[in-house]
């Protein structure tokens, strides 16, 4: 297949989706001159590969600076490539029974590769108000304790995860992951207690990695 027709999710091949999440970021940065990537992109972004773990292949370096593409179908491709990764992170978010039943590691990636998606458009101030809501409910039930929890503060996180994303499109990831993990915690008690808390630190987590991947004020 001529380089101009590969796709940019075929370019970055069998990569993890949490390396997928990564590349989009980064290459969220580049721009088109003369059809092609800027020679010196690589060149240029090297110590976001150093800071960010990412391992810098050489094929995928000199398939994307060989790569004949317009600018228009280049946001198309990366548009196209976000949508590939969120979906695998909602498969992976549907593998989870309840949040605390989910072992930590899977949620540091999850998390990771969100704050990594959402740090393109999604300001900082913006994702901020939803970790206050989110802390507000935190306050709440502990104030109740573990014996007395009820999720009735957690639940309508959902509406303001509605609003948020109504308002601005970026927040739209936030939703589709977030939404059906309110649902699997459980309603009462302690299970409850310790699924609502994994997931507060999961929001956090987030937080964290759209802060560490450049999410703008």
């Amino acid at each position: 297949m001529p380089t101009s027709q590969v796709k940019l999710s075929s370019i970055l091949g069998d990569k993890p989706w949490t390396e997928r999440a990564i590349w989009y970021r980064i290459l969220q940065r580049a721009y088109i001159s003369n059809n092609r990537i800027r020679s010196d992109f690589f060149d240029n972004n090297k110590d976001y590969f150093h800071n960010y773990s990412l391992e810098l292949d050489n094929e995928i370096k000199q398939c994307i600076n060989a790569w004949e593409i317009d600018y228009k179908r280049w946001r198309k491709e990366l548009e196209e490539l976000k949508e590939e990764v969120l979906e695998s992170l909602l498969e992976e978010a549907n593998k989870i029974e309840h949040p605390s039943s989910a072992k930590a590691a899977d949620l540091v990636e999850l998390a990771k590769a969100m704050g990594a998606l959402l740090a393109v458009d999604l300001k900082t101030s913006q994702i901020r108000r939803f970790l206050g809501a989110v802390m507000g409910a935190e306050v709440e039930a502990k104030r109740k304790g573990p014996d007395d929890f009820d999720k009735t503060k957690a639940e309508y996180l959902k509406v303001y995860l509605a609003y948020a994303a109504g308002r601005n499109e970026a927040a739209m990831p936030l939703l589709r992951v977030l939404e059906p993990m309110i649902s699997k915690i459980r309603p009462s008690d302690r299970e409850g207690w310790d699924d609502f808390c994994t997931f507060v630190r999961f929001v956090r987590s987030i937080v964290a990695y759209h802060k560490f991947y450049g999410g703008g004020e």
